[in-house]
């Protein structure tokens, strides 16, 4: 029995034990490949703008190559004017006020520790001396628990990230590798699908396909919610007269890329940086994050990874814990797409065999 299951889904079997293999190196040559790895994230966010232009101008045909390498390098100075743009109107006051964070980061850990002491204070005070003794040591065991717990995911985070030379030399290449690869993108893709017998490309095309609607739109989703979130924080905080609104508004923005409890992590900090600079706009600016949260949780993220991810939520929370311990922050983002693709790619065997087997029957 289990040897005809075996012939019947030959290619099936040598296909993912070769996808499998290919992962293992990717894993093992992760150092020198994560800037190609981050090209071809930012390829694939651009190549829809290219084709388009490419559809729409004329003399095809003859110099075609040249021709797509001038769009290639006309939508990366379009991209850099965008770029360039915003720094001149935003970036500057962002640098300013993340400037003035750092600096006072000390001063304002400390004012904050000290006002949030001060509430569980007069909490805790009107209780009898034993269980305030015991309300204290509660609240000390939940603040190293968390702090142990931030502290490991972010230096885990760092270390995942390599800084070899390898790994600087690749970021270095990086424009050329978009250029080239962007305006050869479809002859790359059919040398690539010719290195496969005409049995298994077919197991090939369709694993791109999953990967395609999974990852790619996640990517798309995420860095759509991180923009949202982060001018939503910014006009809320604006209008509350939040001295470091902008500051804010990037950390909430790149939290926003880390599923489920980013923007829960970019509310808390930003919560408590308020009561440090501005103790009495902290009822507002909770309920401006909470309402900002409870928005993007219930009407954006269900509409735009719904299709893409379909994760339940408890299990999404069980997965960034996970990805956290195992690769920092970066686990954190990259787990739940990662497991929504190893089940897609389980239900897909699955309905192949099934119909591998109606066949031979």
């Amino acid at each position: 029995m289990a040897v005809n299951t075996f012939k019947r889904n030959r290619v099936l079997f040598s296909f993912l034990i070769g996808l499998a293999i290919f992962c293992i190196l990717l894993y093992l040559l992760r150092e020198p490949l994560l800037p190609f790895f981050i090209g071809i994230i930012i390829a694939y966010l651009l190549l829809p703008l290219v084709d388009l232009i490419d559809q729409h101008i004329p003399l095809k045909g003859k110099g075609s190559e040249l021709r797509r390498i001038i769009i290639v390098i006309i939508v990366f100075l379009i991209l850099l004017a965008f770029i360039f743009a915003i720094v001149y109107m935003v970036f500057s006051s962002i640098i300013y006020s993340f400037g003035t964070l750092l600096i006072n980061a000390p001063t304002l850990i400390s004012n904050g520790l000290k006002t949030v002491g001060d509430w569980i204070e007069s909490v805790i005070s009107p209780l009898p001396l034993e269980q305030q003794k015991q309300a204290h040591d509660v609240v000390n065991n939940i603040g190293a628990a968390i702090g142990k717990w931030l502290q490991t995911t972010f230096m885990s985070g760092l270390g995942f990230i390599p800084s070899t030379l390898t790994f600087v030399v690749g970021f270095m290449t990086l424009p050329f590798f978009l250029i080239l690869f962007m305006a050869n993108i479809h002859v790359i893709t059919k040398g690539f699908y010719s290195l496969f017998s005409k049995e298994c490309v077919y197991h090939v095309r369709n694993f791109m396909i999953i990967l395609d609607s999974i990852f790619g739109r996640y990517i798309r989703a995420q860095i759509l919610l991180s923009i949202i979130m982060g001018f939503l924080v910014y006009l809320s905080l604006f209008c509350l007269g939040v001295e470091l609104a902008p500051s804010l508004a990037l950390i909430a923005a790149v939290f926003q890329l880390v599923p489920a409890i980013g923007g829960a992590l970019a509310a808390i900090i930003g919560i408590f940086i308020t009561i440090a600079i501005a103790p009495t706009q902290v009822l507002w600016v909770s309920i401006a994050y909470i309402v900002i949260n409870l928005g993007i949780g219930t009407v954006l993220i269900a509409r735009f990874q719904g299709k893409s991810v379909n994760i339940d939520g408890s299990i999404v929370l069980i997965l960034i814990i996970v990805g956290g311990y195992l690769a920092g922050v970066v686990g954190m983002i990259l787990i739940t797409p990662v497991v929504a693709i190893v089940f897609a790619l389980y239900k897909y065997v699955l309905q192949e065999m099934r119909q591998n087997r109606v066949e031979a029957a």
